[in-house]
């Protein structure tokens, strides 16, 4: 503790020993510092926001054009082409990590994970009958993940689930 002292009061005897010019420029330089750092917070954080804002957005979009491609053969029950429908909107977003289809009871019918569908994933984000898309963020051993749930015919027929990375997001923010 008496080292601190110490060294706080020759700081101070060295600072008020200063050259008035030298006190002036280094409050400006310290001014334009701050600002500046408090100026590139807020816009880190702003743009942030403003990608999170798109990454749901895309999410719901996605969701939705995948419910209105996978009605009719759902209804219909045409396994295969409901596969195709789940991969085909993967290959075409990279955003897109995993879709899967569940039915009005949360039983998973589709999906593409391959032979093992992820423990706990199902209910992570459910919704009710008369719930529209809904949004949460998932933590993941890759990064956050939006999990995307569309209900088909307000949920009755079952739900489309997508989840969406965060990567693109992640890498445009590096470069800032």
């Amino acid at each position: 503790m008496k080292k601190l002292v110490t060294a706080a009061d020759r700081l101070l005897h060295f600072l008020v020993g200063l050259d008035i010019r030298i006190k002036i420029i280094g409050l400006a330089v310290g001014s334009v510092m701050l600002l500046g750092t408090v100026t590139i917070l807020y816009m880190y954080s702003t743009t942030s926001r403003h990608f999170d804002e798109e990454l749901a957005f895309q999410g719901a979009s996605i969701a939705e054009d995948l419910v209105e491609e996978v009605i009719t053969p759902l209804l219909t029950g045409d396994v295969f082409s409901v596969h195709q429908i789940l991969n085909a909107t993967l290959q075409s977003n990279p955003t897109v990590h995993y879709a899967f289809i569940e039915d009005g009871l949360g039983n998973v019918l589709y999906h593409t994970f391959g032979d093992v569908f992820p423990a706990g994933l199902a209910a992570a984000n459910s919704i009710t009958l008369d719930s529209q898309t809904q949004i949460k963020i998932l933590a993941t051993d890759n990064g956050s993940v939006w999990d995307v749930a569309t209900p088909i015919f307000y949920g009755q027929a079952g739900v489309v689930r997508i989840g969406v990375g965060d990567e693109q997001k992640k890498a445009l923010l590096s470069d800032t």
